[in-house]
């Protein structure tokens, strides 16, 4: 009996580690309305990818609204991957897919880790207001975020991650 109650422990323990987020919430300086569920590289967070290879993200929210992906890369420099994706509440959005203008996304250097930040609004964001060109650093790409939201009554700010040998 004692075998088993060793052995069922890390058993349990795996099927809860399943059950983790795939995702860190970030808060920018405004409430959170804790609307995205999922959001993670195609292969999962933390996945290694090499150069030229495409990589795609998974994202489900709880309410209908809008996305805009963003990156900051090892060197700190800060780029948007695209702006104003619709999603409806409950799906399973793949992205880049047909409905966007990212088509695929070929992955490029710098080699290391990446983080992508994905940013719920509940109406689209005002890309002649706040634009992510020429942003580097983690403040900045902070408070840039911040801009972008705090206008939208629903918010929400997810960020994962993956690495490129």
């Amino acid at each position: 009996m004692k075998k088993l109650k060793f052995l069922l422990i890390p058993l349990a323990l795996l099927l809860l580690a399943g059950c983790a987020p795939r995702y860190a919430r970030i808060y920018v300086g405004v409430p959170n309305n804790e609307i995205i569920q999922v959001f993670q590289p195609g292969r999962g967070q933390g996945a290694i990818y090499h150069l030229g290879e495409n990589i795609d993200f998974r994202v489900q929210a709880s309410q209908s609204g809008y996305l805009t992906f963003t990156v900051i890369d090892p060197d700190g420099t800060v780029y948007e991957l695209e702006r104003n994706v619709f999603i409806s509440a409950g799906q399973m959005l793949y992205f880049p897919n047909a409905n966007t203008q990212a088509g695929s996304l070929a992955l490029v250097p710098p080699r290391g880790h990446h983080r992508v930040r994905v940013s719920f609004t509940s109406s689209q964001t005002d890309i002649n207001r706040v634009n992510y060109v020429n942003i580097n650093g983690e403040s900045n790409w902070n408070n840039t975020i911040q801009s972008d939201i705090q206008y939208s009554n629903l918010r929400d700010v997810a960020e994962t991650w993956f690495f490129i040998e």
